[in-house]
C-alpha cells in the first residue's frame, strides 16, 4: 500500500500526464515504473529506465551521481523521490538540463516534512527556497511547483512509519489499515490546513522546462 504522500504524488503524475512524450528517460525509475505510466499515456513515447540498482531492471544500469553520457537527448525527464538519495544533489539539475532537448520538460517529486526511508539510504531534505535558487540557477523555467499536502500527509506518513519499518511491533500491519480506513479525516485535514502547506508539507512536486 502507497503512503499517503505517495498517493497524493500519484494522482499530480497523472493530472500533468501531458507533460510526458517522446523520448523519456526516467531517472531511478523501474520497469514497474515503466508499465504503470505507459497504461495511461496517449501519446507516443519511448520511456527508458535509469537505475544503479539491479534489481529494479532498467534499461540502464547507473548511477546517476557518476552519469556521464549527455549524447543522447531528451524530451522528457522523470525523477521521482530520488534526489534525497544523490550524493551531489545540486549537480543533478546540472546534468537534467544537459540532458534534455531545447524545451524539453522534467516532473520530479522530493520528500521534505518525510520520514527518513526504510532503507535508510537517503541523504538531504532540500527546502522549497534553496531548491528554487537552484533551479533558477541551471535556468530552467518552473511550470509548476506543487506543495505536496499539508499537516494531515505529514501526520500520516509520520504514523505510518512509525507503525511500519520504524517499529518492532508485528501489529504495523494493522496500524497501516486503519490509516487507510481514516484516510478522509487526513485529507480534511489537509483541506482545513492548506494555508499552511508553505510551511508544513511532505515535500514538493515540480515540473520544469527547459530554455
Amino acid at each position: 500500500m502507497d503512503s499517503f504522500r505517495r498517493q497524493k504524488i500519484n494522482k499530480l503524475i497523472l493530472m500533468n500526464i501531458k507533460f510526458i512524450n517522446g523520448e523519456v528517460l526516467d531517472i531511478g525509475g523501474t520497469n514497474n515504473t515503466k508499465t504503470i505510466l505507459k497504461s495511461f499515456l496517449t501519446t507516443k513515447t519511448n520511456i527508458k529506465t535509469l537505475n544503479k540498482n539491479k534489481n529494479f531492471q532498467a534499461d540502464i544500469l547507473a548511477d546517476f551521481d557518476y552519469y556521464k553520457n549527455f549524447k543522447k537527448k531528451y524530451d522528457t525527464l522523470l525523477s521521482f523521490e530520488l534526489l534525497e538519495y544523490l550524493e551531489y544533489p545540486k549537480d543533478f539539475f546540472n546534468k537534467a538540463y544537459r540532458l534534455l532537448k531545447p524545451k524539453g520538460h522534467m516532473i520530479l517529486s522530493i520528500p521534505f516534512l518525510n520520514p527518513i526511508h526504510g532503507d535508510k539510504l537517503d541523504n538531504y531534505r532540500i527546502t522549497k527556497k534553496k531548491l528554487i535558487e537552484i533551479i533558477k540557477k541551471e535556468k530552467f523555467k518552473i511550470i509548476k511547483f506543487h506543495n505536496v499536502g499539508s499537516v494531515g500527509t505529514v501526520i500520516n506518513d509520520i504514523i505510518r512509519a512509525s507503525c511500519g519499518y520504524a517499529s518492532k511491533s508485528k501489529k504495523g500491519k494493522i496500524s497501516i489499515f486503519l490509516l487507510f480506513i481514516f484516510k478522509w479525516f487526513f485529507n480534511l485535514l489537509d483541506y482545513l490546513t492548506q494555508y499552511q502547506s508553505e510551511f508544513i508539507n511532505s515535500g514538493y512536486f515540480i515540473i520544469l522546462r527547459k530554455k
